[in-house]
């Protein structure tokens, strides 16, 4: 017993510094080089040197998966960073965007922790990319598993850095009504993670796959959740003004990035494990709930 808490305690230890070093590097940027002029600017770049620090570490271990914490801890970093340099009186607003993205990225942290083994657990698609990539798998985990990711995450962001610095309405109906929706993905993504968990911990076959509750709506209910929890995002860009309308940018390229890379890509796994599968394809939403 001592001995398993020990081995816990290592592994988390090494993760928590590892991003203590990524998210320290990410903030003596903006110590140094701040630039009120440039705000977005200062905190994409120290977004960037905080992934690329987490990108080395991993690399240390043979680990791309030391990235994934990494997409529910960066959004609640730069809101704060973006609400703390704003200098105008605080509404509702923050409260309502501070809660949603502590709430969504606390759930996804957890989920991640509880399923998080070993230093030396890495996700099965990045091992897969590994095999087929082979010489270029350095090049592949820097670009695509670690800074695109980031990229879109921040374009994600941008709704909630323009409904900060927005200083000219108060909070209102809609702010409350993207709240909601983001507390809402969030429990959806809640509900069918403990699902699947559940299910995986009681089937017989590896192969079979879940098909109960929100999972007999939707392929991939967890990532219905995920991207509306962006989309919820996007509405406070509109709660505090309709000319931010064009940061849709974010929630776009996100809900892009679940359909033709990661449902894609889960889905062929799960062919390649099960070929009924594709009965299940047949008469079961890809991503939006519908009976």
């Amino acid at each position: 017993m001592l001995k398993r808490y020990r081995k816990e305690i290592i592994r988390y230890s090494v993760i928590f510094f590892a991003y203590i070093l990524s998210f320290g590097a990410g903030f003596l940027f903006i110590f140094f080089f701040q630039d009120q002029q440039s705000i977005l600017a200062t905190s994409f770049y120290a977004d960037v040197i905080a992934t690329v620090v987490i990108f080395v570490i991993g690399l240390l271990f043979r680990n791309a998966s030391f990235y994934d914490p990494y997409w529910s801890l960066a959004p609640f970093a730069l809101c704060f960073y973006w609400t703390f340099m704003s200098q105008i009186n605080y509404t509702m607003r923050f409260e309502y965007l501070m809660l949603a993205l502590a709430v969504w990225g606390s759930r996804l942290t957890f989920n991640w922790a509880r399923g998080w083994k070993s230093v030396k657990q890495e996700d099965w698609r990045y091992g897969l990319l590994r095999k087929k990539t082979g010489a270029y798998f350095p090049l592949v985990n820097f670009f695509g598993i670690h800074l695109f990711p980031t990229a879109i995450v921040f374009c994600a962001m941008l709704p909630a850095y323009y409904a900060v610095r927005q200083q000219a309405y108060e909070s209102g109906i809609l702010d409350v009504l993207a709240f909601l929706i983001c507390l809402c993905a969030t429990l959806i993504e809640l509900i069918a993670d403990d699902q699947q968990r559940s299910f995986r911990e009681d089937r017989k076959d590896e192969r079979d796959f879940c098909t109960i509750g929100l999972w007999r709506y939707s392929r991939h209910p967890n990532y219905f959740g995920e991207v509306l929890f962006w989309w919820g995002i996007y509405l406070f860009a509109l709660a505090a003004s309709i000319s931010f309308w064009w940061t849709i940018i974010g929630p776009i390229l996100m809900t892009m990035m679940f359909i033709f890379i990661s449902i894609p890509m889960m889905e062929e796994h799960m062919l390649a494990k099960n070929p009924q599968y594709v009965q299940y394809q047949r008469y079961i939403a890809m991503l939006v709930p519908w009976y």
